[in-house]
């Protein structure tokens, strides 16, 4: 062996682990200090065994030692100590209540053997300080708005961990940030929760908890939410139904942090001056169904405002009224009407005067109108059980004169009589016409008659006026004739004796004496023509029977012939140096669309309209009548019954001067030519 051995070796401790090396190979380390990790507070022992050593043992920390004495508290480490059994060899370091500074690289070192042992670590654990929560313990934080909640904990080793908890639910959106302390050992630790609070928020508990392992069981601070809002409102109305003139309440009902600071109360935007607390009172009505009624209450944090309408009941109200129209015969037409009511109205369209309902909708449509369309429409709305109402709208459809006459009119013989024509058109007419035996008259006197045209709500309405009434007066119908740009109309009016036997018997001297003489002028020339013809015929039969054959020798011939067709202006008859009618449509009125001079003024009822029509001087009304200079083709002259309506009439002939269509047969002498007023008809014809 190389070293002698130290015991003997009958000795228990010459073989025992711990001396038998250092007997037998010199002094080593049997137990060496290991890393350890304790926590503030604690006390710990570094282990260090040194076998076959007998001189000084020591220890560093962190490269400085710290001596070798049993207590190192004269060198200033009051909580160090070395403990154990120095004979065998333990030279372990004792630390009490170990604090951060504790925290390092230890060593032990046999000095004079020149051992080191291997270094240990010795980690000391803080737990963290209580962690702080900004601006806690009561959080202000105003509703809707986002804001952070802070958490800050320090002094911690190692840095810790750190939660949220609202109302005890965990809240894993948080951030976190951690830096170390000056002292490069500790660290300090920063956690962000982003709430949006909510009112329901008032009054929640948010916990910040920190651990580590020097506190695995934590440590946690707690702050309250003191949610600031605007007024939380609710608005009531009583009674919720009433009807139109009832009397209501509202009431403003408003919860807000901090407390309320004002009221104010409008009504369809206008602000009620009168009404500044948390209730209104009102008289209702109808507005207050479409105006809302608003409460606005504040706060230092803001105002919050809530309105509310009034179910009230009331008749119906025009909303829109409709436009009258006018339009051409043959166009859509379309009126547009909307009322309001409530409860819910009903609309009705009907024509004025009829109970047709036309249309239920706000909107009447009426597709290819004509003259019998126009007129006044009827919107009526109907709330149930509360009342009804309607709006009347015209319309007018362009068109000819639409001409109303009385069939016939009465009046006693030698009163003034009053014939009436009445004429609703649109455009208004230009000119209205009187036409009557061979007079014609559209404004003015002449003689006994006089024509007034006035505006009326009906139309316009022509009157010819006679006075005094004659008997030729009652013989003849009078014609009413209306122009305007879109045609012409007519209508006849007869005039009737009143009170009167229509027979001769109530017929005045001087009426009697005329009839007398044409009866009796009538009468002798009959006889005569019967007493010409009886003659003519004796002798013919005599001398036929006397002769036996013709007694003319073929001379006196019977025949039928065709009767040649006879021209409407009879202008074979007629002088060639004047025209036979006094001239056409186009001469007598003026032309369509064009303004007139004579066009009347449209004034107060009874006003005298101002016609100034220019007719030929031969002419009567209608160009179909001749004057005195042309009577010889009027010698069976039968005056008219009625004129023919003027858009088919201004012809140049007299209608009794026409042929009829279907006569084929007449005389070929000229004289019996001239009897225009009796019917064709095949008749012997003699010649001499």
């Amino acid at each position: 062996a190389p070293f002698p051995c130290c015991l003997d070796p009958s000795s228990p401790l010459a073989w025992a682990p711990h001396t038998l090396l250092p007997c037998c190979w010199g002094a080593y380390f049997f137990q060496q200090p290991m890393d350890q990790v304790i926590v503030a507070g604690q006390s710990v022992t570094l282990a260090c065994v040194v076998v076959g050593y007998q001189g000084m043992v020591q220890w560093t920390k962190d490269g400085l030692a710290l001596g070798g004495d049993l207590s190192l508290s004269p060198a200033g480490w009051s909580r160090y100590s070395i403990v154990g059994d120095p004979a065998a060899g333990q030279h372990n370091l004792r630390i009490e209540s170990a604090e951060l500074g504790d925290d390092a690289v230890y060593e032990c070192q046999a000095t004079q053997a020149a051992l080191r042992s291997q270094r240990a670590q010795l980690t000391v654990l803080l737990p963290p300080n209580d962690p702080v929560i900004q601006n806690g313990p009561i959080v202000r934080v105003q509703a809707s708005v986002p804001y952070n909640l802070t958490c800050q904990v320090s002094g911690a080793k190692p840095a810790p961990e750190i939660s949220w908890y609202r109302n005890g639910q965990l809240q894993d959106s948080a951030l976190y940030a951690k830096a170390l302390m000056e002292d490069g050992k500790r660290a300090t630790a920063i956690s962000t929760l982003l709430v949006t609070p909510s009112t329901q928020d008032m009054g929640s508990a948010y916990t910040c908890r920190v651990t580590n392992p020097a506190a695995p069981a934590g440590r946690q601070t707690s702050i309250t939410l003191d949610v600031l809002y605007p007024p939380t409102v609710i608005l009531s109305v009583q009674p919720q139904t009433v009807a139109e003139g009832g009397k209501v309440s509202f009431l403003c009902t408003a919860t807000a942090n901090p407390e309320v600071t004002g009221y104010r109360w409008a009504k369809g935007g206008v602000v009620i001056a009168e009404a500044n607390g948390d209730s209104y009172e009102a008289r209702v009505d109808h507005s207050f169904f479409t105006q809302p009624v608003s409460c606005e209450v504040a706060n230092v944090v803001g105002s919050t405002n809530v309105s509310t309408l009034v179910d009230v009941h009331f008749g119906p109200r025009l909303v829109s009224q409709p436009k009258p129209l006018t339009v051409d015969v043959g166009a859509d037409a379309s009126f547009t009407c909307a009322w309001a009511g409530n409860p819910p109205l009903t609309l009705a369209w009907t024509k004025k005067g009829s109970s047709v309902v036309l249309s239920n909708g706000n909107t009447l449509h009426l597709k290819t109108v004509t003259q019998e369309d126009a007129g006044t429409y009827v919107c009526k709305a109907i709330v149930p059980r509360i009342g009804v109402a309607d709006k009347e709208v015209t319309l007018a459809v362009n068109g000819p004169p639409i001409i109303t006459t009385g069939s016939s009119q009465q009046t006693v013989l030698g009163d003034k009589a009053r014939l009436e024509c009445l004429v609703r058109s649109t455009p208004p007419p230009d000119r209205m016409v009187w036409a009557w035996g061979e007079r014609v008259l559209d404004s003015g006197s002449e003689q006994r008659f006089t024509v007034d045209t006035a505006l009326t709500e009906q139309g316009v309405l022509s009157a010819l006026l006679i006075q005094p009434t004659r008997l030729e007066d009652f013989a003849q119908p009078y014609n009413c004739t209306a122009w305007n740009r879109f045609g012409a109309r007519s209508a006849s009016v007869t005039l009737r004796r009143q009170g009167k036997d229509p027979l001769s018997s109530a017929l005045s001297p001087t009426e009697v004496l005329p009839i007398m003489i044409i009866g009796a002028s009538a009468a002798a020339a009959v006889t005569m023509l019967l007493v010409l013809v009886i003659g003519v015929s004796v002798c013919c039969l005599r001398w036929c029977h006397g002769k036996g054959e013709d007694p003319t020798n073929g001379y006196y011939k019977v025949r039928a012939h065709e009767e040649p067709h006879l021209s409407g202006s009879f202008s074979e008859y007629a002088p060639a140096s004047r025209p036979l009618c006094a001239g056409s449509h186009a001469a007598m009125f003026p032309p369509s669309g064009q303004p007139y001079s004579h066009r009347y003024t449209l004034g107060a009822p009874s006003s005298r309209t101002a016609y100034e029509p220019h007719y030929p001087q031969d002419a009567v009304y209608g160009g179909g009548y001749l004057t005195a200079p042309y009577t010889r083709a009027f010698t069976s002259y039968v005056k008219p019954s009625a004129y023919e309506k003027a858009e088919n009439s201004y012809e140049h002939s007299d209608q009794a001067s026409k042929v009829s269509g279907g006569s084929r047969f007449s005389y070929t002498s000229l004289s019996q030519q001239s009897d225009y007023g009796r019917p064709a008809q095949q008749r012997m014809q003699t010649h001499v």
